[in-house]
């Protein structure tokens, strides 16, 4: 068994180099209470005035705001998957800043304040602003499904949109 490094040594080595650590640890605390003191001012005033370049290090909130506030709202052609078959309907639609979007009958409805007809909370959904974007994404989904079958579909027949429309489809 090997024996310690300690147990080779002596009282007297022992008693020596417990000097040495402890007068080299004195000497440098002094200095280590001046240099702390220095380094805890320093970042005390970094988070309080941030240097313009850099961000402080205190944290900030961002400016609540009301969730009735409106981030859009106008006139979209509006389609439903349980009415296929139908033509699109312009809707009026309210996109409030907690992102809940209010599809209202026209525009009347929604200034005499009656209630939406849908009201959809995202959850990770995709507005589709052209009839090819619907089309893709509904083949794409249901290709395993269908196997070919929706090229002759007549659901996929709707009306031409006009220019500059958008078309959700739920």
């Amino acid at each position: 068994m090997g024996a310690s490094s300690s147990g080779l040594l002596d009282e007297a080595k022992i008693s020596h180099i417990k000097g040495l650590v402890d007068s080299t640890l004195q000497s440098f605390s002094v200095f280590y209470h001046q240099q702390y003191s220095a380094a805890y001012c320093g970042h005390l005033h970094q988070e309080v005035e941030p240097k313009k370049e850099g961000r402080g290090l205190l944290l900030t909130q961002r400016p609540q705001y009301d969730p009735e506030d409106v981030l859009y709202k106008g006139t979209v052609k509006f389609s439903c998957w349980d009415e296929q078959g139908k033509k699109w309907k312009e809707r009026y639609t309210v996109l409030r800043r907690d992102y809940k979007l209010e599809i209202h009958d026209s525009i009347e409805t929604f200034n005499r304040g009656a209630a939406a007809k849908l009201v959809l909370q995202p959850a990770g959904g995709v507005v589709l602003t052209t009839e090819e974007e619907s089309k893709t994404l509904l083949e794409k989904s249901c290709a395993g499904i269908l196997n070919g079958i929706l090229h002759t579909n007549t659901l996929l027949k709707t009306q031409p949109s006009k220019c500059g429309s958008t078309k959700i489809i739920i």
